[in-house]
């Protein structure tokens, strides 16, 4: 899906290390009343303050490492992300500008600063140009950033999924040592050396788990079958309106390939079990699926590194190797077509 400019910016954020663990947010935002409340997003701690008639605000805490952060107003008509890190963070804005917002004090703060200058300057491309060029600034701004937290930020929210494992991996070693040590980029380290074992030409892991009915489900009860040339292991969920944007899709490569050979083995991170199986029933999907019921908690994304949905991944029966990954949309019906023809 193309991401506007403000999608991205509210996906942005930063943050730094330093000696002392302490922090103070000073604010002013005009037109802000009330309490306004900061979520730490690792740990979901709350704090709040209230808003005077001018605006200003005030938080203090500690924080063990540079963490991303949300603040919002109670009324919801604010909300804009930052980073506490320890010294003093300064916030400055109008509350219906979110693009506006300035951000100074500490080193990560100051970065996003001048990262949301830079995302302000693309707003006079013509939109269809606005992607290409954020994606070429992120990647300018990974570069010179890898000593503080925008970097590894950016990485991970923005660029994540777009990298194969090994590029992750090529990514991860480009920055310092003492950065690589923090929790976020060393969470993407582990995901990535996981990852490596999903790239093409890589032996596929077992998958085990509930069908509808209750009964186990192996992966290789569908990989030994004589007549199934190729499976492929479709992760999605009922919830998740990208993957049912898939199911013309799959419904019409599974209808014009499984005679030729083609299996599909649908992973399900749903959390409840009557609105996966409506979606079962009133989609009409009619290959094999399997649930553990724990959304992201779920094994097979644990051993195959899945971070989002909808996303699969191509097995060649005959060798038991990954073929390819990540097949949306015409993509795989055209990557079928090469495999088996017709």
């Amino acid at each position: 899906m193309r991401r506007t400019l403000y999608a991205l910016l509210a996906t942005a954020a930063l943050c730094s290390c330093a000696a002392d663990g302490s922090y103070t947010l000073d604010g002013t935002v005009e037109g802000v009343e009330g309490t306004l409340y900061l979520t730490d997003l690792f740990t979901s701690r709350i704090d709040s303050a209230r808003a005077d008639a001018n605006g200003h605000f005030r938080f203090s805490g500690q924080v063990s490492e540079a963490t991303p952060a949300l603040l919002r107003s109670t009324d919801g008509r604010f909300t804009t992300r930052l980073f506490l890190e320890p010294g003093s963070i300064e916030l400055q804005g109008k509350i219906f500008e979110p693009m506006g917002i300035r951000l100074a004090g500490t080193p990560s703060n100051e970065a996003l600063g001048r990262f949301r200058d830079s995302i302000t300057e693309l707003s006079h491309l013509a939109f269809e140009r606005q992607d290409s060029a954020f994606r070429a600034l992120e990647r300018r701004t990974i570069a010179a950033n890898r000593d503080n937290m925008l970097g590894v930020t950016l990485l991970a929210y923005n660029l994540a999924d777009e990298l194969k494992a090994s590029e992750m991996l090529e990514e991860i070693g480009r920055f310092p040592a003492h950065m690589q040590e923090q929790r976020m980029l060393s969470e993407l380290k582990r995901m990535a050396l996981q990852g490596l074992k999903t790239e093409p030409g890589q032996p596929y892991t077992e998958i085990v788990q509930p069908a509808p009915d209750g009964t186990p489900l192996k992966l290789s009860s569908l990989i030994g079958e004589p007549a199934t040339r190729y499976v492929l292991v479709e992760f999605w969920a009922s919830w998740c309106r990208p993957c049912m944007n898939e199911v013309p899709y799959l419904k019409a490569a599974y209808e014009r390939f499984h005679p030729l050979g083609l299996e599909i083995y649908g992973v399900s991170f749903d959390r409840e079990r009557e609105p996966w199986l409506a979606a079962i029933r009133d989609e009409g999907l009619k290959w094999p699926q399997v649930s553990e019921l724990k959304h992201f908690d779920n094994s097979a994304a644990r051993d195959y590194a899945v971070r989002s949905i909808p996303s699969n991944l191509l097995i060649d029966t005959r060798s038991g190797r990954i073929v390819a990954t990540n097949l949306r949309g015409e993509r795989l019906e055209k990557r079928l077509e090469e495999l088996l023809g017709r």
